[in-house]
């Protein structure tokens, strides 16, 4: 189906570009994206909704109070804009929440230093203060660890060696990488954009969680706990200054209710760990003292996600679902503005928009925004094993067979730059006409690349056509994912008005298909 209006150029590209079956069925898509960018102009919440997630809210943790009451006031704002299919899924039934109330961590001797430290998820409180000398052992070592069994008592460990500076990719994607991004015909590659990639896929990974035997990590912690270590001392992997978490940390964090509280585990700014060892080595004997008091969650009500649904208007087609999901939730360093603050907030602007300017699309387009992202997908998975099937078993029920696309945002706010078809080369030709109207601000990569390490990995290993935004990288590997400095100010806003016209676009164009989108082959 043709709207009127669309003129003989753009007639013969469509039947050029666009296999029979997937023509839009619309007023002129360009049409659209010029009224998307026009609305964005003039009534944009993207800023007011991050500040309100990140200054007001954030950090995010999955699992308390806090984080239920942001999701209660997300739910309140879509319903304001006319969204009236709103709901707030519990799914944490077994899992744990965890929050710092209060931290310290300083040299008090030979001289007052303060250590630009942050505690990280999810250590047990300290009773008190401690102060000593730090003892220098790798904690990630358990023989190292088992020389001073029966010493380690009330002791703060110093990891031996500062962790090397995170090697990192920078400012914008330049046209050759981009070029050569569209003409892979493998998703996995040792220079995609979003990494290397892996052979292994993710039901493989979750099969081996299942059937893992005793685990290193876990004995390690426990090992700690058994050896009344007061806490343990490491360095960040991102650039002086700056304190990050979670990649590197190495520790079992314990997510479950009834796991035990694991030794308080600290990371230094870089300087500080290397003051720290300069001091020891020299004979200096410098104390540290730390306190710090944190508070445990088992309430299920704590474990969220937030479903908003704008219905379709064809009756052939409402029951089928074009998703667009973000994670709500951020990790506890700063203000979870990049990571994923950003991402919500623009997915949240998609649903302003199509209600701002009565878009009336074909397919029911749902907005999910997950919680426990950060804690190993749990959202997402949770959502998926209530309602679409077990991706391990590859056992489906009939909504497996509804949602048209599951579209991520989770790559930070820089601009975008096309689109990752995630090894599906068929999507890739069909995205090619609708990217290609976002030349003008280059932003018409598509490629058959993967992307993952966020919630895309769930939607994908189902068979659902599953997308991920090519962003340029900027400042966010180095200086906002899971940084101290992840925070809104790090944020370009014109940048993410840029990228809510594209994503909107690219979601109503997906729900006025006359089909659905094709699907590849998922293994068991």
């Amino acid at each position: 189906m043709f709207m009127k209006g669309i003129s003989s150029k753009a007639l013969v590209f469509s039947l050029l570009c666009c296999p029979a079956g997937w023509i839009l069925a619309a007023e002129s898509p360009n049409n659209i994206y010029d009224k998307i960018k026009n609305e964005l102009t003039s009534g944009s919440m993207i800023a007011e909704n991050l500040h309100q997630l990140s200054n007001v809210y954030g950090p995010r943790l999955t699992g308390t109070p806090r984080y239920v009451e942001m999701v209660q006031w997300t739910e309140s704002t879509i319903r304001k804009w006319g969204v009236d299919d709103v709901r707030i899924e519990e799914y944490g039934v077994n899992d744990r929440g965890w929050e710092v109330e209060s931290f310290y961590a300083a040299i008090t001797s030979p001289i007052f230093s303060g250590l630009g430290a942050q505690p990280v998820c999810c250590g047990a409180s300290i009773d008190g203060e401690v102060s000593g000398i730090p003892l220098v052992v790798d904690f990630y070592d358990l023989a190292a660890l088992q020389k001073f069994e029966g010493r380690l008592s009330g002791k703060i460990l110093l990891h031996p060696s500062v962790t090397k500076v995170a090697d990192a990719i920078t400012g914008k994607w330049s046209k050759e990488r981009l070029r050569a991004a569209a003409e892979r015909t493998d998703a996995v590659t040792p220079d995609g954009l979003d990494g290397p990639g892996s052979t292994t896929t993710f039901v493989e990974t979750l099969r081996e969680r299942q059937n893992r035997g005793v685990d290193h990590d876990r004995a390690l912690a426990e090992y700690l706990i058994e050896q009344g270590v007061a806490a343990v001392l490491r360095s960040s992997s991102a650039p002086a200054g700056l304190v990050n978490n979670r990649f590197d940390s190495g520790l079992i964090e314990f997510h479950s209710v009834g796991d035990p509280e694991p030794v308080p585990l600290f990371v230094l700014a870089r300087e500080g760990h290397e003051r720290l060892l300069a001091m020891l080595q020299d004979g200096a004997k410098p104390h540290v003292s730390l306190r710090l008091e944190t508070v445990f969650y088992e309430a299920p009500g704590f474990h969220v996600n937030l479903i908003a649904d704008i219905k379709g208007s064809d009756p052939d087609l409402k029951d089928e679902v074009v998703m667009l999901g973000a994670h709500l939730d951020s990790v506890e360093m700063a203000t979870g503005a990049a990571d994923n603050g950003i991402g919500a907030a623009t997915s949240m602007e998609v649903l302003r928009l199509i209600k701002a300017l009565k878009l009336k699309p074909r397919r029911t387009i749902r907005v999910a925004l997950w919680g426990g992202e950060e804690q190993g997908l749990k959202g997402s998975l949770a959502y998926m094993r209530r309602h679409i099937g077990d991706i391990i078993n590859g056992e489906y029920f009939t909504e497996h067979t509804r949602i048209s696309a599951y579209f991520n945002h989770d790559n930070n706010g820089h601009d975008i730059r096309g689109i990752f078809t995630v090894g599906h080369e068929e999507i890739k030709q069909l995205f090619r006409p609708i990217f290609a109207k976002f030349a003008d601000v280059g932003a018409d990569t598509v490629t058959i690349e993967n992307a993952g390490g966020t919630d895309i990995l769930v939607f994908d290993a189902s068979g659902i056509p599953s997308f991920e935004w090519i962003h340029d990288p900027g400042d966010y590997f180095t200086h906002q994912l899971h940084t101290s400095l992840d925070i809104p100010s790090m944020v370009n806003v014109q940048s993410a008005n840029r990228n809510a016209a594209i994503i909107a676009t690219t979601i109503y164009e997906t729900a006025m298909m006359d089909e659905m989108l094709p699907r590849k082959k998922v293994g068991k």
